[in-house]
């Protein structure tokens, strides 16, 4: 009876403790993407491209940054300075989680970038008029959420 009452309980531990990793781990590569750009590695602004929800993966990339801040139309995954040969690293999220809801979204998902000059947000190519949310969860349930806002100053929240 005690074996019945705690699988159910050690499964969802276990959906929770992989959706917590994701999570951490995709805070953790923002903030990195943030310190490169702010670094100048490799004179680069450096972001994080999501695919069109539901996405189980996302990739680290970097761009040539723009000469004036006014140019943000440059920082898109798509755009030929920041084309799929910049990409860096992609990164899988783990079994049965997903990236479930982008806010902003475009037709092909979020490019998320810290401007090299001041760290502050870029989201598909302008900055953001509010908090951008990314929100991953557990494909089939059982776990609660977990949300990412990303200010336009360019502050990690969860």
């Amino acid at each position: 009876i005690l074996t019945a009452v705690a699988i159910p309980s050690f499964s969802d531990f276990g959906k929770s403790q992989s959706l917590f990793q994701a999570f951490k781990t995709l805070k953790s590569n923002l903030r990195v993407a943030q310190s490169r750009s702010l670094a100048g590695s490799e004179n680069k602004a450096w972001g994080i491209h999501l695919s069109s929800v539901p996405s189980s993966s996302y990739s680290i990339f970097n761009c040539t940054p723009v000469t004036s801040l006014t140019q943000y139309s440059e920082y898109t995954f798509a755009n030929a300075r920041c084309g799929s040969g910049t990409s860096y690293k992609t990164i899988d999220l783990g079994s049965n989680v997903r990236v479930s809801a982008l806010n902003p979204s475009g037709p092909s998902g979020l490019d998320l970038v810290f401007d090299a000059q001041n760290g502050s947000t870029v989201a598909n190519g302008s900055q953001p008029t509010a908090d951008v949310v990314v929100t991953l969860d557990y494909t089939s349930g059982g776990s609660t959420p977990q949300t990412l806002r990303i200010t336009q100053g360019g502050g990690i929240i969860d």
